[in-house]
């Protein structure tokens, strides 16, 4: 393993309970950063719906993943990848986890509208994120950033 990459992975190993609680935020899930502290160490948190949690669990399988096919020095990146990642995070919630969708979406909120990519525009646009973030100084950095822009687009379907 490169020593970049073992620093990498030594920092998110560190970085951990930070990492998993910025992804749970972005998904505006209702936990504190000690809740998530107490939720990584395998305890209980009151208050909180069963569901909430569960897809907190999924969040934390993913990064643990993540880590795991970095360490065995597996990771590229690839649409095989991001599916099987997304595959762990959606289950239980999306009604085809770890698939780029196929249907039309539309996501609304408050003064916020959303007009994700037709479907059949999503394999080019996933093929050149990817093009665009493998051509960068620090590929895994520009990874996420594509990724995020995924998520934004809709590229998966939740429901």
């Amino acid at each position: 393993m490169k020593e970049n990459i073992k620093k990498a992975v030594f920092v998110a190993k560190k970085m951990f309970a930070q990492l998993v609680y910025d992804f749970q935020y972005l998904e505006e899930m209702p936990f504190t950063f000690p809740e998530l502290q107490t939720f990584l160490q395998g305890i209980t948190i009151g208050g909180h719906k069963i569901s909430d949690q569960e897809k907190l669990k999924q969040q934390q399988i993913a990064w643990q993943k993540l880590i795991e096919i970095i360490e065995q020095g597996k990771f590229k990146l690839s649409k095989k990848i991001t599916c099987k990642l997304e595959y762990i995070v959606a289950k239980d919630e999306a009604l085809t986890p770890g698939i780029i969708r196929d249907g039309a979406v539309s996501a609304t909120g408050g003064d916020f509208t959303c007009h994700p990519p037709e479907p059949h525009e999503l394999p080019a646009l996933f093929d050149q994120a990817l093009k665009d973030a493998s051509q960068k100084e620090v590929p895994c950095f520009y990874y996420t950033v594509s990724f995020s822009a995924g998520m934004r687009e809709s590229s998966f379907k939740k429901w």
